[in-house]
């Protein structure tokens, strides 16, 4: 046996306090997202238990227009045979993950709703997945911090009574991450296991994370590691482009358009452009916007997407500069919109929101502690720029989203945001007690 180091028994106790952290932050999550979720079931005439609605109304029912493809598909689904029938069935519009679970909660309660779950047990997984990475980029201080933030982060709540993937999504992602970088600090398998499969699961639930294998070698980078790392590395990256090949080779095959959703070309074609041409003054966004997606409609899908495709960017070079100044417009409107519980009025108070100077000061905190991070860990501090561009850029296609594709960017960059309140924090005590020091030295 090896001689113990005397800090080993303080490392590990700091550890067990941490878990314990990251264990009471999960159940808070769990509970208030629960709690939100049941008073707003109960606010749509939903049963508040299985959620077995109905007759659903609302924000979270058949109203919101994402809720109908997901509906779509998991329709595909259960027509097709089943879960274990899902490769037959087409991903044009949506990934599949989504509608595989409202399909397993079919199956068990003979209902899609009950699916809202997945927004609370997801928020659990994050919750703790934040305080994971608030402790590993800054210790146990910014790991509170990072709980505590997590825990009052009101769009959240917002999104994850939703009957649609942006909260799980963005759960997902958080929980990928700290997954991939606790393998880095450890190498213990389990955490390259788990990696993949969160990463694989937030892909299987949207495609906006397809493109992560271009940044997560930034992550995973560290010198002088042995054959066992870069084999283990290497097949979480791989396993990062499996959910991407399986819809976009569907696509290709059913299609004859290797695309990974319909959802990202019409957004370029028929709010991209929409958004630009009103505002050079042509016509109204949602005149245009219609008139759009009407015409896109009846074409056949083999043909849709590149249709689409060619006609944005036409429509961009004639304006190249008016077509810059719209992007740059909606990333700064989506990045400086404010958080708030809900934007029904029957399901909060009215100052239970933050608004755009809220997010300034967010941001300022996030830039100024990728700076503190980056001394310490260059490459997570890379990564995670590069994941809120990977995140933001292709969101600026869209309009009238606010912080909606941003919530993400929002979780992933809470532990930052900690880790330079906390460091400004101490060396201002820091500084404080040189300063009463020199006071009672001069006496």
């Amino acid at each position: 046996m090896t001689a113990e180091t005397p800090s080993a028994p303080n490392a590990r106790r700091g550890l067990r306090s941490v878990a314990l952290l990251a264990v009471v932050v999960a159940l808070a999550s769990f509970a208030l997202h629960t709690a939100n979720l049941i008073y707003r079931a109960r606010a749509d005439g939903c049963e508040s238990a299985l959620l077995l609605c109905r007759n659903a109304k609302g924000a979270w029912g058949s109203s919101v227009g994402d809720y109908k493809d997901y509906l779509a598909v998991a329709l595909d689904i259960v027509y097709a045979g089943g879960v274990t029938n899902f490769w037959k069935v087409p991903y044009y519009r949506r990934t599949p993950g989504y509608p595989l679970l409202m399909v397993l909660t079919y199956d068990a309660t003979g209902m899609f709703t009950p699916v809202h779950w997945v927004g609370p047990i997801a928020a659990a997984g994050a919750g703790a997945a934040v305080v994971g990475l608030g402790f590993a980029l800054g210790g146990r201080r910014s790991a509170i911090l990072a709980g505590i933030l997590f825990c009052l982060w009101l769009s959240a709540y917002r999104y994850s009574a939703d009957m649609r993937t942006d909260a799980p999504h963005a759960f997902a992602a958080v929980m990928a991450v700290a997954a991939s970088l606790a393998w880095k600090r450890t190498e213990r398998g389990g955490f390259a296991g788990l990696a993949a499969a969160l990463w694989m699961a937030t892909q299987a639930l949207r495609p906006t994370l397809f493109g992560i294998a271009a940044i997560l070698p930034v992550l995973l980078f560290k010198r002088g590691v042995d054959r066992r790392y870069l084999i283990a590395s290497g097949a979480l990256l791989a396993s990062t482009l499996v959910m991407p090949a399986f819809v976009i080779g569907s696509n290709a095959i059913r299609y004859g358009t290797p695309v990974a959703s319909e959802i990202a070309t019409r957004n370029l074609a028929c709010y991209a452009v929409p958004r630009m041409m009103a505002q050079l003054g042509h016509a109204p966004f949602d005149e245009m916007r219609d008139r759009c997606l009407k015409r896109f409609r009846a074409i056949p899908r083999e043909d849709r997407a590149r249709m689409q495709t060619a006609w944005a960017i036409g429509a961009f070079r004639l304006h190249p500069w008016p077509a810059l100044r719209s992007f740059a417009g909606e990333l700064s409107v989506q990045m400086f919109a404010g958080i708030e519980l809900s934007p029904y009025a029957k399901y909060q108070p009215s100052w239970l929101r933050a608004g755009a100077g809220f997010m300034a000061v967010y941001w300022i905190c996030v830039l100024a502690g990728l700076f503190v991070t980056a001394r310490r860990e260059r490459g997570t501090a890379i990564f995670a720029a590069l994941f809120v561009l990977l995140v933001m850029l292709p969101a600026t296609s869209s309009h009238y989203v606010g912080n909606r594709l941003r919530l993400p960017v929002d979780i992933l960059c809470i532990p930052f945001a900690a880790v330079f309140v906390e460091t400004a924090a101490r060396n201002a005590i820091r500084w404080r007690r040189r300063q009463v020091a020199k006071g009672a030295v001069a006496r």
